[in-house]
Order: C-alpha cells, then structure tokens, then sequence
C-alpha cells in the first residue's frame, strides 16, 4: 500500500506543534525514506533537534539544507539557515559569509561593499528618518551577506511604518525580518499586534504562542504568561498549556492543574498537559490518578519512555516489585530506541536489581553503559552477569563474561575454566577408568541429575531427562514414578498423591491391543510436546511446558477415566508432527485420522493434504499385499486339499483355525492397524 505524503508532513506537522519531538523525528525521517532531499523534512529535522537542544545532529541536517540552497541559488534561504547555524554554533558558519560575499563577483560588485556600506550608514544617520535610505543599506548588507545587521536595519524601518500606523507596509517588512533573523520576537510580537488589528486572529494566536513558548524557554515567566493569556484571548486552546507551564514552573499547582484540565478537555492526549497533570498528582501523593494519566499517555504512544519509567517508579512505591521491573526493561528499550543512553542505562539498572536472575536484562544494562560511555558501569554489570551463569552451573558462558568485563576496565584477563570431558553416548556423564558404567549404573546417574534439576527449579530438563531414560528402559518403575513427581510439581499439584494415584490398580475389561495404542498415543503426544519446548521461545517454554506438564498428568493418572480424558485432549495435539511420530511407530490410522482432523479445520493445509495422500497410499498397498497374500496362501490350500473334500469335510479334514482370543479372524477385512500392533509398516 503506498504511504500517503501528505498525511505523513500533516502528521508529522502536528507532533512538531504540540512538543511531541520524538514522533516528530519518526515522521520527518520517514518523508526522508521517500525524498532524501526533502528540503521540508531536512529543514524541520534540524528544529526539531535544535529544540531537543541536541546540536551536532541540527547542525548535520541544516547543512543539508544549506547545500540545496546554494546549488538552487536562494541566498536569502541560505542566510537564514546560516542564522538558524550561527545560534547553534558561532563557529560552525565561520566561512559561510565570506562565500555569500563573493556571490556578487559574477556582476563584478563584490569591490567596495564594505565603503558602499559605510557610505550609506552616514547618510542614514544624517538623515535618520528616510525610510528609503535605510532600505537601500538593508539590500547592501544583505548582498554583503551581514545578516544580522541587515534584519536590524529593517526592523527599524518597520517599526517606523508601526508607529505611523501603515500596518499593511509594516507587516511586510516583518516577516522580511523573521526570514533573516527567525527568532527575533519583537518581529513576531509586532505581527501578532498587527494581526489582531486587522482582524486575523489566527494569525495573531500563532504568533503569540510562538513568543509565549520562547519567552517561557529563555526563562521570563511573566512575560511568557502575558503573551499565553493574549493567545487565550483570542480563543487559544494551546495556550492553556503555556499558562499551565508558567504557572508549574512558578510552583502554583492548583493553577497548573486548572489550566491543564482545560485543555484535556478539548485535547485529550496532549502529552505535555498529560505529564506535567501526572507530576502534579504524583507530587501530591495521589498515586492512582498519576497513575491513570500515564496510561492514557501509554495508550496514545504506548512506547513513551518517559511514562514507563515513571509507572515503574510508582508500582516501586506501591510494592509492586514484579510490575515495577517489566516497566523499567520497556522504559530501558524505549529509550534506547531514542539513543537515550545514560536514561537507558538507569531504567536497566532498576530493572536488573528487582529481576536479578534474567541474563538478558544484564546485556541490555552492558549494551546502554557502553553507549553512554559509561565503561565501568558496562563491566560491572558483564560481572554480575558472571555471577549468575556461576550460581546456573555455566562456568564457559561466565569466563565470557569476565573477560567482557577484562576489556572494559583494561585489566589482565580472567583465567579460562578447565575444559570439560565428552560426555558418553547415551547420556552418562562420566566413566570409570577400568570399565563402561553398566545400564544400571549410567541410569542412576542420569535420576541424580534429573534431582539436581529439580532442586533447582528446573522441572523441564528433568523431564526431558526421565523421557530419555524410559526410552531405553521403558518399564522403570522408579523412573516413571519420578516422571509423575515431576509433571505434578510442573501443574502445581501434589506429586505424592499424584504417584499413589498413579500405582492404584487398573479396573478390568481393558485389552492389551488397546492399552498399547493408548501408550503410544501417550509417548507421541508427550514427544511432540519435547520438540515444541525445544523449538519455542525462552518466554514461551515455561508456559508450554507447564500446560502439557498439566496435560501428561492427567493421562498418566489413568484409571478408569483414562480413556476419556485421551479423547477430551486428543484435538490439542492434532498436528503434523504427532501425524509423523504415529507413523513410524506404525500407527497408520492413527496417523491418517490426525490429518483428517487437521483438513476438516485447516482444508488449505497442503502439507497435511499431501500426507494424508501418501499415508492413503501406504494403507492401499498394504491392504493390497494381505489381500495377494491371503489368496495366495487359499490357493495353494486348494489345490492341497484331497478330491473328496468337496463332499463334505470328513473327521480327518484339517479344521480351521480359531480366531485368536478377543479379535477376528484372519479372514476378516478389518483395515490394517485398526485394533492391532503388529502390523508391518512400509513407510
């Protein structure tokens, strides 16, 4: 879908006017993407930084403009970006008015300015009422490239037009003012006058605005409150946030909050009233409702550092130590977002001190110290972090740490931990020097392993370790007794109780076909799950594994329900991997019912499509070969049989044999798989 321009500068318009600089930036960067040369997005790039008081990236996006200008040959523009410059950086317009000055050298005048210039100052001063004097010395210093001069001597000239009430002339020669000199607020206050004589409140309210916001940033407060108060006047809703700003400054908060709320009314994310009405509640101990503002400022800009760094900082207040951290790692990635290093850095500090256990929010912490040139504070958090892989059992991750840490501070580096030996296939973690470990013995070592996980909190390697050893021994007791422990700590229920419910005897009238399905059905739901835990993310694994901990539970307590639960989760699993794993067990019904399941909810799923087609394939030919076998095998019983058996079977006829206990008989056209095991698969 193509990007609407001209909703982009709109936007991008209006977080510029309301302060919101960092959306601003976004916008403007983004017409950039578009038009690298956009002169407007280049230009406005360079205020917005400007205004975040952030020089050197200003400066890198006025000299852009700056370079367009001189190619295009718009020397007023290039003197008022000059302007812009200059205030920035004296130094960083050094050559730029001698390259204005020898502008003129094409026509041959760039002799004799400086005389011409002279000249005409004493016949101005002789003369200090010829308005056409005073613009012809204006024009010269503008060729000349001496802006500052230039806007002075124009100023003077439209203040005389003021003063003898030629408006129209007057507000002319202020806004030349303005070009050369954009900040000059006796140019804007004058046109804000003018304006509002003339009937133009619209005009009036923006400039009056403009000099209220630069009065209250060059710290006069009553004169920034005088030119808030004219805006409203005029029917400003912006305004109130200027006179709320002058009267928080001044420490009269009943006053602030009034005229923030006013302007909530109307505009109801301002961001700028939104903070400084949450500042104004925090500060007064009325949590809840600071609170609430910094929401609303969330749901506007839900990556506002600012509002998380202060939600975190109340939910510290409040106790809430849990909600107080995941604010300050959002906060931490926001601002570093925003190459807001240093406040980085802190809101990482924070969040690593109430969640001390994530290795993550330790490298975050590192990555933000080292941005803001904090080193030390970069290596002290690589050590912290080498604590805790030391407390997880991780001494190689550790040592990386350490020597992290080492290049940070300059100092020698750590000591490299001794190498581990190769663990032996099978999952035993050492051997004996005369002889192998027995299966006995590798299996113990493997159960104290799986303990040891378990101490420390980590149910999920210890089942993936228990799963291992039932896949060698699949009729350890012990070992799936620890199972059930374990999803049962897993679930939050009751491990002892869980194995005694476990060991209670199975009612009678199963059979063991059917017990042997359910088994399998039970192993390749619990393997399908392992392959998920394995492939999901840190966050997700825990959860994952909780619910199928939840799940296997439930099936290895059995009894009489056992049956019924299989089928009330059987759809939770129906995917294309369990299909697989029933499959090689030889389970081809059971596989082909999964991607049907699969096709009556997904009929776009051509992976499941194509399986199935195969897997129907497979059943065919199968069904084909008994089909070819069993007539085969009649064939020759015919022809072995004697000439009068047709007469009737005699007490010597070969009898038929029985159909074993509990099933059919082998004549019968049960599709292969269903109700037996120990058909061959040839998949």
């Amino acid at each position: 879908m193509p990007i609407d321009k001209k909703a982009l500068i709109k936007s991008a318009y209006l977080h510029f006017r309301d302060g919101q600089w960092d959306h601003a930036i976004e916008q403007y960067r983004k017409l950039l993407e578009l038009d690298p040369a956009d002169i407007l997005a280049l230009n406005m790039l360079g205020d917005v930084f400007s205004r975040k008081g952030r020089v050197t990236e200003a400066l890198q996006y006025y000299r852009q403009v700056l370079k367009i200008f001189k190619q295009q040959g718009a020397k007023d523009k290039v003197l008022i970006i000059q302007k812009k410059m200059s205030k920035l950086d004296p130094n960083s317009v050094e050559e730029e008015p001698a390259e204005v000055q020898s502008a003129p050298a094409a026509g041959g005048e760039a002799a004799g300015y400086d005389d011409a210039i002279d000249t005409l100052k004493s016949k101005v001063a002789g003369n200090p009422k010829s308005l056409e004097l005073q613009q012809k010395l204006a024009e010269l210093l503008m060729q000349a490239g001496r802006t500052q001069e230039a806007a002075e001597t124009v100023l003077a000239i439209a203040n005389a037009l003021y003063n003898a009430r030629q408006f129209q002339k007057a507000s002319g020669l202020f806004q030349e003012v303005i070009k050369l000199d954009p900040g000059n607020l006796q140019a804007h206050i004058a046109l804000g006058e003018i304006s509002s004589k003339l009937g133009s409140d619209s005009e009036a309210k923006k400039e009056f605005l403009f000099v209220a916001e630069n009065l209250i940033r060059q710290g006069s407060l009553d004169r920034g409150q005088l030119f808030a108060q004219k805006a409203i006047q005029l029917k400003s809703i912006e305004a109130h946030y200027y006179l709320g700003l002058v009267y928080y400054l001044k420490n009269q908060m009943n006053e602030a909050q009034t005229e923030f709320e006013t302007l909530l009314k109307f505009k109801v994310n301002h961001q700028g009233a939104l903070t400084h009405l949450a500042q104004i509640f925090t500060g007064a101990g009325a949590v809840d409702e600071a609170y609430a503002l910094y929401e609303r400022l969330l749901k506007a800009d839900a990556k506002n550092a600012e509002a998380l760094e202060k939600m975190a900082e109340l939910d510290l207040q409040q106790g809430k130590s849990a909600e107080a951290a995941a604010k300050f790692a959002q906060a931490m990635d926001a601002f570093a977002a925003e190459e807001q290093w240093e406040r980085a850095a802190t809101c990482a500090s924070q969040a690593v001190k109430l969640e001390s256990q994530k290795p993550e929010l330790y490298l975050k912490l590192a990555d933000a110290a080292y941005n803001a040139g904090l080193e030390q504070q970069a290596a002290e958090a690589c050590l912290g972090l080498a604590a805790l892989y030391d407390s997880q059992g991780k001494a190689e991750e550790a040592y990386q740490m350490r020597l992290k840490a080492s290049e940070l501070t300059g100092e020698p580096p750590p000591t490299p931990p001794p190498k581990k030996a190769a663990a032996p296939a099978g999952g035993g973690t050492s051997k004996t020097k005369d002889r192998p470990l027995t299966p006995a013995e590798e299996t113990k070592v493997m159960m104290n392993i799986a303990a040891t996980y378990i101490r420390q909190g980590s149910l999920d390697e210890a089942i993936e370790i228990y799963q291992k050893i039932l896949k060698t021994d699949p009729h350890n007791q012990d070992v799936k007794n620890a199972l059930t422990r374990a999803y049962a700590m897993f679930a939050g229920v009751n491990p002892e109780a869980a194995v005694g419910k476990k060991a209670a005897p199975a009612p009678a009238g199963g059979e063991d076909e059917q017990k042997v399905q359910r088994e399998a059905r039970e192993r390749a739901q619990r393997e399908a799950q392992v392959r998920a835990q394995r492939s999901a993310t840190p966050a997700d694994k825990g959860a994952a594994a909780k619910a199928q901990a939840q799940d296997d539970l439930m099936q290895s307590l059995g009894g009489e329900q056992e049956d019924q639960i299989v089928g009330d989760h059987q759809d939770e699993f129906m995917t294309v991997t369990v299909a697989e794993i029933y499959t090689k067990q030889g389970l081809l019904n059971e596989a082909l019912k999964i991607y049907q399941k699969i096709l009556e909810i997904e009929p776009g799923n051509l992976e499941a499509q194509a399986k199935k087609n195969e897997l129907e394939a497979t059943l065919q030919e199968q069904e084909n070969l008994r089909r070819h076998t069993e007539e085969a095998a009649r064939s020759k019983k015919d022809k072995d049989e004697k000439p009068d058996a047709a007469k009737g079977a005699g007490p010597d006829a070969p009898k038929k044999s029985a159909p074993p206990k509990g099933g059919k008989g082998k004549d019968d056209d049960e599709p292969p798989g269903k109700g037996r095991r120990s058909r061959v698969s040839y998949v």
